[in-house]
């Protein structure tokens, strides 16, 4: 870390456990009164900042966290296809058996079992994906899609597409 002094420090590591300066400054041993002030403070502070960013470049390479890691991430929720997770008789697959897109596009699986008088007749079976629409949102924003239009325009956000070919 750059050269701060120990609470400094302290308020770069606890930083990290929530990036919510008020609580990472209380937690540093600065005054709950004023740690509002004090964690506004040391954020505009350029080596702290420094220091935080060092920090979580750390934890992210150890968790092998990269932006294409992310990316291809929210590619499978976005572009994911459900009768991926089906076989070719419309019967749900086992979870292991299922293409890791659409594993990976999973956001759970609820089986409940169906019972009559001579117990379990069947299986009710829900699969429920992440969601669409926020994965292509956050891939269409990296992309640079959605400009923001000027002051007064009214409508907010345009979608900008490039279609390449001649003019």
């Amino acid at each position: 870390m750059p050269s701060l002094n120990a609470r400094q420090q302290k308020f770069v590591l606890e930083y990290q456990v929530d990036q919510v300066a008020t609580q990472a400054a209380i937690r540093a041993g600065y005054s709950a009164g004023t740690a509002h002030v004090q964690g506004s403070r040391l954020l505009s502070n350029a080596k702290v900042r420094e220091a935080i960013a060092t920090a979580q470049a750390k934890a992210a390479a150890k968790v092998e966290v990269t932006v294409e890691r992310v990316l291809k991430e929210y590619a499978r929720i976005a572009f994911a296809d459900i009768a991926q997770a089906y076989d070719e008789g419309g019967n749900l697959l086992p979870v292991l058996k299922m293409p890791e897109d659409i594993r990976r596009a999973l956001s759970g699986i609820e089986i409940t079992e169906i019972f009559g008088k001579e117990g379990v007749i069947g299986q009710s079976k829900k699969v429920r994906f992440a969601q669409k629409v926020s994965a292509l949102d956050s891939l269409a924003k990296h992309l640079g899609m959605f400009a923001s239009e000027s002051a007064g325009s009214g409508s907010g956000l345009s979608i900008v597409l490039e279609l390449g070919g001649p003019t």
